[in-house]
């Protein structure tokens, strides 16, 4: 069956279906209005008629993707699948550009695109998402690899997980090959392994992905400090690189070595586009003029993150016994709008605030794991910060909270049968210790005073003051809900 047959069939057994008239397919197209009253009155049209039926095969797949990413919602709507054969590359193209890839789903994922190999293609954005565990089976290890090599299109990898080094490092490694898809914009581990290699890694991956603009290796939560050995080949600098695309480096300084110092210095120096730079666990204060002094348009820096691992009152400048003072840092980047802090970082210490009282108030201020600064002095400062409050604190310096089962999801009144037990029902709650007692009232504080002051406030502590509220809210319910089975049943 020739194409146009096969969408005029795919089309006629659709007639019966709940189709929107907008996307009923016809071979053919009415004139325009104009033309048609010009063709009744015998006057010229300005333009001719088509000669010819306008049909969907005749259009170019640049166009059909269009259509089809326009009317994606009435076409889920209505079909789990292409409403037509001409339609289903686009069709597939829209549905299989995200993926989420978990253990559980691999074998299946795998042996669709076995199947039919062209699926690879169509993936742009791929999520991997890593079991809670140190390592996943074999077969299943070399399924995913084999999958990344695939996807020549891909734009977006992200890692989401914080175990499976050894299977991280071997993705990693083969993103710096050349035969890896040379449109990766965004790539994201990070839990990565390689340290202390890990500048090396960051320069190979860059030298292999021109197009790359955002690299995170890094993050301020525990340091990886797991070390896996790099080729040789990723260990030389290239003497002539220019990463002009690059927005967006994130990596960890943590146990560099000299070497690696100079070479993430020559690195920044050759990211002219540099915009957010966050260096986590840096060893001492001292380290990060070199790497500051290197940036080749400072005044561009949008946004800055920092965690320090240790450091001592003669380490660099800003440093003391209680930490290191932001301050001389804010004032090397005067364009500066997003501030990341972490641990030793000091931000609401007197230099600082007065500093900050002398510039252009932070877009987003936000407040890292391992920012030691106790709530209540967090809630003092940022009364010192009037009226130069950030228009949004993100405080994400606490262990989150989570919430598990229900009452409502195992027992029914009316049902009857036993009663389930505190510490069995609620065994899946997590409610970290720092929510008992004055930070909880502490954070609710800074809640109320962020709100008042019109800045938007969320991250970690702030979901987890709403798991606090939903918690506080079912063990009332479960009182009420045992009282009322107690005396109901007469076990009381």
């Amino acid at each position: 069956m020739s194409d146009a047959a096969s969408c005029a069939a795919s089309s006629e057994s659709h007639r019966d279906c709940p189709m929107p008239s907008s996307f009923r397919l016809r071979r053919t197209t009415r004139l325009p209005a104009a033309a048609e009253g010009a063709a009744k009155t015998d006057v010229a049209p300005s333009e001719p008629p088509p000669t010819g039926p306008t049909s969907l095969l005749h259009l170019p797949d640049e166009l059909l993707d269009k259509i089809v990413e326009l009317a994606w919602k009435e076409i889920t709507r209505h079909w789990r699948l292409a409403p037509c054969r001409r339609l289903r590359s686009s069709y597939d193209r829209l549905r299989f550009g995200r993926l989420t890839l978990r253990v559980k789903n691999l074998n299946g994922f795998a042996s669709a695109v076995q199947a039919r190999p062209a699926f690879a293609e169509y993936f742009k954005e791929l999520t991997i998402w890593l079991p809670g565990y140190y390592c996943i089976p074999l077969d299943a290890e070399a399924k995913l690899l084999n999958l990344c090599r695939v996807m020549v299109n891909l734009q977006q990898l992200i890692f989401e997980g914080v175990k499976c080094e050894n299977l991280q490092a071997r993705v990693l490694l083969m993103v710096c090959s050349p035969s890896f898809s040379s449109h990766l914009t965004v790539l994201s581990a990070r839990y990565a392994p390689f340290l202390p290699n890990q500048i090396d890694l960051a320069a190979g991956i860059l030298a292999s992905q021109p197009s790359l603009q955002c690299l995170e290796l890094a993050n301020p939560y525990i340091p990886n400090s797991s070390a896996v050995p790099l080729p040789a080949a990723l260990l030389a600098f290239p003497s002539q690189a220019s990463y002009d695309r690059l927005v967006t480096l994130i990596v960890s300084l943590l146990a560099a070595t000299p070497a690696c110092f100079h070479k993430l210095a020559r690195l920044i120096a050759f990211s002219p586009a540099l915009a957010y730079l966050h260096l986590y666990h840096v060893p001492k204060p001292a380290a990060l003029q070199p790497l500051f002094a290197s940036l080749t348009r400072a005044a561009q820096l949008k946004g800055l993150g920092l965690s320090f691992a240790m450091w001592s009152a003669h380490d660099g400048i800003g440093a003391s016994a209680s930490g290191v003072a932001m301050a001389p840092y804010l004032g090397l980047f005067p364009s500066l709008e997003e501030l990341w802090v972490g641990e030793s970082c000091l931000v609401f210490d007197d230099e600082t605030i007065s500093f900050l009282h002398d510039r252009q108030p932070l877009e987003s201020l936000t407040l890292l794991p391992g920012f030691q600064t106790p709530a209540s002095e967090v809630l003092a400062g940022l009364k010192r910060l009037q009226p130069c409050f950030p228009r949004r604190i993100c405080l994400d310096q606490e262990e989150e909270a989570s919430k598990g089962a229900l009452l409502d999801d195992y027992y029914s009144l009316d049902n009857g049968g036993p009663f389930p037990s505190q510490g069995w029902l609620y065994e899946e709650w997590r409610l970290p210790s720092w929510m008992q007692g004055a930070r909880l009232s502490a954070y609710h504080d800074i809640e109320r005073f962020a709100t008042s002051q019109g800045a938007i406030v969320d991250g970690r502590v702030l979901r987890s003051l709403i798991v606090w509220d939903e918690w506080d809210e079912e063990r009332q319910h479960y009182d009420q809900v045992k009282a009322s089975h107690d005396k109901f049943w007469g076990n009381d």
